[in-house]
């Protein structure tokens, strides 16, 4: 499973899942882009996000109780 970090609308996690690999997370900091890439991945769970302010710990904690 990887983290896609800057994901915009998703062409990394595109070739990722073309490659075999499960995308468990997005983070970018466009709302725009992340609402684009929700669209284009419904299943993986998107953070709209500086990833300078990005608390790996509270993140996981969100990511493992589901509640994005």
């Amino acid at each position: 499973m990887i983290i896609d970090l800057f994901s915009g609308c998703g062409g990394f996690s595109l070739g990722a899942r073309q490659a075999g690999w499960d995308v468990g997370l997005s983070i970018d900091i466009d709302p725009d882009l992340t609402a684009s890439y929700g669209l284009n991945f419904p299943k993986t769970k998107v953070l709209n996000e500086d990833i300078r302010n990005f608390d790996s710990k509270r993140t996981w904690k969100k990511v493992l109780s589901k509640e994005m």
